[in-house]
């Protein structure tokens, strides 16, 4: 948990996760999940010696020379993913900061995304039943200026895919 990370220019670690708080005169509200934080991890390394043929067990010395001494390895990885932030991308509330944040609906809903089919991006609908909501303009984009309050979306409320590798 952080209220800010500081990223010390490493961009690929924090760019989900705002710097800039989206309002100065409340740091409450930036108290989150830190961009670093990766609830669940799991790492198994795997080295087996296999017996066969090591002292002439099976076959003769041709085999012992040839197949004696392998041993199978192998590594399985997975964690949780980065903690995120959605943003509105203007100074929606007039404060000098584009780290905006949109106002949370728990009723809202999150459709798959159309070409991935999955939710690692998403999309949501622009009528209000999304599960972020945010004033829009004509041209379906954020109104800057238009919010006499902050969003009530938390700071890295949301978290990315996972990462799962294994040999």
């Amino acid at each position: 948990m952080s209220n800010n990370d500081e990223s010390l220019g490493v961009g690929a670690i924090t760019a989900g996760s705002p710097q800039i708080p989206q309002n100065f005169n409340d740091y409450k509200s930036e108290y989150g999940l830190s961009a670093f934080d990766r609830t669940h991890r799991y790492v198994l390394y795997l080295n087996y010696d296999v017996p066969w043929f090591n002292h002439g067990m099976l076959g003769g010395n041709v085999m012992r020379r040839v197949f004696g001494g392998w041993t199978l390895n192998g590594y399985t990885e997975a964690q949780s993913g980065q903690p995120f932030t959605i943003l509105t991308g203007v100074d929606t509330y007039g404060l000098g900061s584009t780290a905006a944040r949109p106002d949370y609906n728990p009723n809202g809903i999150i459709m798959l995304d159309p070409v991935t089919h999955d939710y690692r991006t998403f999309t949501t609908p622009l009528n209000g039943t999304g599960i972020v909501v945010t004033p829009l303009g004509p041209s379906g984009s954020p109104l800057a200026d238009s919010r006499v309050q902050v969003g009530n979306l938390g700071k890295n409320t949301f978290r990315g895919p996972g990462f799962n590798s294994q040999t």
